[in-house]
C-alpha cells in the first residue's frame, strides 16, 4: 500500500475525474491518494473503518464468511464508486471484507476530519444513493446468476471479469470454487469444459490452467446472454 499527500497528483486525478461532481466541498476536505496492489487487503470483515476510499481505478472483490467459515464473494466492483458507505452511513463495523485484486487506486477521505463537509454535502448524498442503488442491483444479479447460471459460464465470467489475457496462468481453484459458489468437483468438471473446447489449457502442475482463447471465452458468456 502506497499513500501520499502530493498536490501534484490530486490536481491530476481531479482533471481526470471531475470530483467537483462528487463532492461540493472537495478543495477544502482532507484527503490523500492511496494505491493497493493486487491481493491486498482494503479492510477486514466486522472491523471500524476511520475513512472513506473513492475509488478511482481498479477492481475490488468484496467477501463474507458464511456459517461454516467460508469465503463467499458478494460482488466485485469497479469505479467510480466509494468503499465503506454502508459503515458510514449505519456507523457500525465493516460488513464484507474488500480486496483488491487489480491496482488499485483510491482517494482515502477522513471522516472524522471531514464530517462537517460530508454531513452537509447534498452532491455526495446524491452520489451515495445511486452508488448503493448500483451496487445492490449487481449484488441481486450474482444471487441470480448463481441459481440460473452453468457453473462453467459462471467460470468463465470469474476469468474475464478479472482480466486474465491470452497465455495469462490460473491458479486458486479452491478459493474459485467459493467465489462462484460451486463445490470443487463441479469446478473441476467445468475447467475440463473449457479446455476441451480449447478455451483453457491444463498446465503442467496440478490445480494450474492457462487462458487459451479470450474472445471464444467471450462468445461463450455472450452465447448465454450475460
Amino acid at each position: 500500500m502506497d499513500k501520499t499527500k502530493d498536490h501534484i497528483q490530486l490536481e491530476s486525478l481531479m482533471a481526470q475525474t471531475d470530483l467537483g461532481d462528487y463532492f461540493e466541498h472537495w478543495q477544502a476536505m482532507d484527503k490523500s491518494v492511496i494505491t493497493f496492489e493486487k491481493g491486498e487487503i482494503i479492510y477486514t470483515l466486522g472491523s471500524r473503518i476511520s475513512s472513506l476510499y473513492f475509488m478511482l481505478n481498479g477492481l475490488v472483490e468484496l467477501d463474507f464468511y458464511n456459517d461454516q467459515g467460508d469465503i463467499m464473494n458478494i460482488t466485485t466492483i469497479q469505479p467510480i464508486t466509494v468503499l465503506g458507505e454502508v459503515e458510514y452511513i449505519l456507523n457500525c463495523p465493516t460488513l464484507t471484507e474488500a480486496t483488491a485484486i487489480a491496482k488499485t487506486v483510491c482517494i482515502e477521505i477522513p471522516i472524522v476530519m471531514n464530517q462537517k463537509y460530508l454531513e452537509t454535502d447534498v452532491t455526495f448524498s446524491r452520489f451515495l444513493n445511486q452508488d448503493l442503488a448500483l451496487k445492490m442491483t449487481a449484488i441481486s444479479h450474482v444471487a441470480i446468476d448463481r441459481r440460473l447460471v452453468s457453473t462453467q459460464t459462471r467460470l468463465a465470467v470469474y476469468i474475464l471479469r478479472r482480466g486474465y489475457t491470452e497465455g495469462s496462468e490460473i491458479t486458486g481453484l479452491g478459493q474459485i470454487a467459493k467465489t462462484i459458489n460451486c463445490s470443487y468437483r463441479q469446478l473441476l468438471r467445468s475447467f475440463k469444459a473449457l479446455s476441451d473446447k480449447k478455451l483453457l489449457s491444463h498446465g503442467e502442475k496440478k490445480g494450474v490452467y492457462y487462458l487459451e482463447n479470450l474472445s471464444g471465452l467471450e462468445q461463450l458468456v455472450r452465447e448465454d446472454n450475460l
